[in-house]
């Protein structure tokens, strides 16, 4: 797989001067979902940012809350002078919703722009779901991801009030089931992930653990704190787990290209950082791969606070997805 992929004002240089692009968000509570429009925006720029509402039988329930930051959010944007298209949508949003999202931008997507699917602040479910089709549709032929950090993330829980294990959208396991082998991208949440763990925990499965670095301090403590209320101790993952820098989306790919080698298929549990998502999304589409998750109803408000890098990654270039772009060994 070759994946270009840096700093967005490096990216932008090499692969968006003078292009039109289309953007594809999240109106969203984080201070860092405006972080891609302001960037890029001018006056040919198209961008349609997702509203995204917690199920009303979520709990806690931080609507109010979670209303006036998307207000400061909204604000913040039309002081900024860029226009958009808002879309509402529940969290819990069927494949057929998604799709209903899609349509419009399917539909008025004009051949010389560049779509920037920005999933910063899209649910795992949103965007994996959009990535997966803006890479099967002809007509989108130069597709670029984005995710601006934040500059650090609340003390209380993340999300709360998780579903049980299940596909994401448009990623359920090939029939019949295949995949001896469970990864997990360890975030801070464990989410109740030890209903999927459970089926790998005989001795003819095997469970794999990928952590994000740099973690300093906390955020080294919170990941390990998630991975014993996992119900796994340090001692019975060693050999299992890898480190791997929280923006390397393309060493995701790599490390699982390696593992699937040893393995009688992968399955796949994107629980952490959302770059690392994006790398498990773009292996399960070239490998057939299931991805799963136990899906939270409730997101805390102050899930994240400031803005820190923005990153790109080239997806999809000149009709190519980046998974079936190789490199040429002289």
């Amino acid at each position: 797989m070759r994946l270009p992929w840096g700093k967005l004002s490096d990216i932008s240089d090499l692969f968006l001067r003078a292009r039109k692009v289309e953007i594809l968000g999240s109106l969203s509570f984080e201070e860092r979902c405006c972080t891609v429009p302001e960037r890029l925006f001018d006056q040919d720029t198209k961008v349609t940012l997702i509203e995204i509402a917690d199920p009303p039988d979520g709990f806690p329930n931080y609507e109010q809350e979670i209303k006036i930051k998307i207000d400061h959010s909204r604000e913040r944007l039309e002081t900024g002078g860029i226009s958009y298209e808002s879309i509402q949508a529940g969290l819990l949003a069927t494949e057929d919703d998604l799709l209903d999202i899609l349509e419009g931008l399917t539909t008025n997507h004009q051949a010389e722009s560049a779509v920037i699917l920005d999933l910063t602040s899209l649910p795992k479910r949103f965007f994996c779901f959009i990535l997966k089709r803006l890479l099967l549709i002809d007509k989108f032929s130069d597709v670029v991801v984005t995710y601006t950090e934040p500059r650090g993330y609340t003390d209380e829980h993340l999300a709360e009030d998780p579903m049980t294990c299940d596909h994401l959208p448009g990623f359920s396991a090939p029939l019949p089931p295949k995949g001896d082998t469970l990864v997990i991208s360890v975030g801070y949440e464990s989410l109740s992930i030890r209903s999927l763990m459970e089926i790998y925990t005989d001795k003819k499965k095997a469970i794999k653990l990928i952590l994000a670095f740099p973690s300093l301090g906390r955020s080294t403590k919170r990941q390990w704190a998630t991975i014993r209320e996992m119900g796994v101790e340090p001692q019975e993952v060693r050999g299992n787990i890898e480190s791997i820098s929280s923006w390397d989306a393309e060493e995701i790919y790599r490390k699982l290209e390696q593992w699937h080698g040893d393995a009688d298929g992968l399955a796949l549990a994107p629980f952490g950082p959302k770059t690392h998502s994006l790398g498990m999304a773009l292996f399960a589409l070239k490998y057939d791969a299931g991805l799963f998750y136990t899906q939270p109803k409730v997101y805390h408000p102050d899930y994240s606070f400031g803005e820190g890098e923005c990153w790109a990654y080239v997806v999809k270039w000149q009709g190519i997805p980046c998974y079936e772009r190789y490199s040429t060994h002289l």
